[in-house]
This record gives structure tokens, C-alpha cells and sequence, in this order.
């Protein structure tokens, strides 16, 4: 005869609700809308915030940071191709991180790793608000043109200014002039002696 085992309280305890495994648990964002891509134009802005809001009243975000993230992968075309509003969104996050003491940033830093400070991302409504300011109908030039203005050099490498200065220069039509301009503006001064502007140089074309 098998020995008897004495039953205790957790035994006989029923299974709790919060012992249940729920879609929560697993995932912390919601599928991304269908057929909702927002690639920078400001005729569908509208048309772009209006489900991205209601999903975000919706759905229990674990916290800001996760509800900007998937809010911006509609920015993404249908194939994954990075638009020009995704490629804003990547300058506030390199931003974010420079602000952070993140100076050298390659291409295989991970930017979303950084705790979102940077004021436009600090939560989904300072991040909607830059949305609206970047490309709502109210002079979205002036909110591209302050971000290409506070975009300098300071003490970090050429290459990650390089990176910065190409993801804010796509929210403000510029010429080829304007746009080196702008380019050497923000240069460190202590390296212009040796900054070499010729037509081959990719920023001049």
C-alpha cells in the first residue's frame, strides 16, 4: 500500500486567477494596427493618431516606453522600410541616449536601451505632442528646423553627429547650400581645420 500523504493547504488550494497564464503575461504590446503606416505626411496624421490613441486607452502598457515603441513601428512601411518619420523617430532616440552620456553610438549600439528621458519621449503624450509639432499642419518646418538647430557636435565622434545630423535634417526641406551649412554649424570648432567639404563628400550631394 502506497504511504498516505498528508494534504496541506497549498495542495487543496484552489488554482488562482493570477496563476493562470493570459496574453499579458506573454506579450506587452498589442498586434500592431493593420494596414496603418504613417510615413510622415501630414494628411494622415489624423488618421494615424486616432487608433493609436484608442489602443493605447485599451491596452494595459507596462509602461511609457513600451507604448512609444509600438506606437512608432507604424512608421514603418508594409515591407519594414524605415520612413522618414521613422528616421525622425531614430534621431530622439540617439538624442536620448547622447543626452545620457551615450557619445559613440555605431550602428550596432541598441538605442532603445537607454531609459527614455529625453523630453520628447518621457512619456506617450510629450511623444504624441512631437509627433503633432513634427508634422501636424501648424508649421511642422519650425519643429524640424529647432531640432536641426540644437543638433551640434559637442565632445562626441564625427561619425555619430554624422548619424544624428542625417535623422533630424529629413523633418526640414533643405538645399544642397543650406544643407552643409547647417552640417559645419554644428561642427566642433576644434575640428574644422580639418573638416574637408568637397562635391564627393556624401552630405554635399
Amino acid at each position: 500500500m502506497a504511504p498516505s500523504v498528508e494534504a496541506t493547504p497549498t495542495m487543496n488550494r484552489p488554482l488562482e486567477e493570477h496563476h493562470v497564464p493570459t496574453s499579458l503575461m506573454v506579450t506587452r504590446c498589442p498586434p500592431l494596427i493593420p494596414n496603418l503606416h504613417f510615413m510622415g505626411k501630414t494628411n494622415n496624421l489624423e488618421r494615424y493618431l486616432l487608433p493609436i490613441r484608442q489602443a493605447t486607452r485599451n491596452f494595459p502598457f507596462k509602461n511609457d516606453k513600451d507604448c512609444i515603441n509600438w506606437a512608432a513601428q507604424h512608421f514603418l512601411s508594409v515591407d519594414g522600410t524605415k520612413s522618414p518619420a521613422y528616421k525622425w523617430f531614430t534621431g530622439l532616440l540617439r538624442q536620448n541616449a547622447y543626452e545620457q552620456g551615450y557619445h559613440t553610438i555605431d550602428k550596432y549600439f541598441d538605442l532603445f536601451l537607454p531609459p527614455y528621458t529625453f523630453t520628447p519621449l518621457s512619456s506617450f503624450a510629450a511623444f504624441t505632442e512631437a509627433v503633432i509639432n513634427m508634422y501636424g499642419e501648424k508649421n511642422p518646418e519650425d519643429a524640424g528646423q529647432k531640432a536641426l538647430d540644437s543638433c551640434i557636435q559637442g565632445d562626441s565622434p564625427i561619425s555619430d553627429y554624422n548619424a544624428r545630423f542625417l535623422d533630424v535634417c529629413y523633418g526640414v526641406p533643405l538645399t544642397k547650400h543650406s544643407h552643409v551649412a547647417a552640417y559645419v554649424k554644428g561642427l566642433n570648432a576644434n575640428i574644422m581645420g580639418i573638416v574637408n567639404l568637397n562635391p564627393a563628400w556624401p552630405l554635399a550631394q
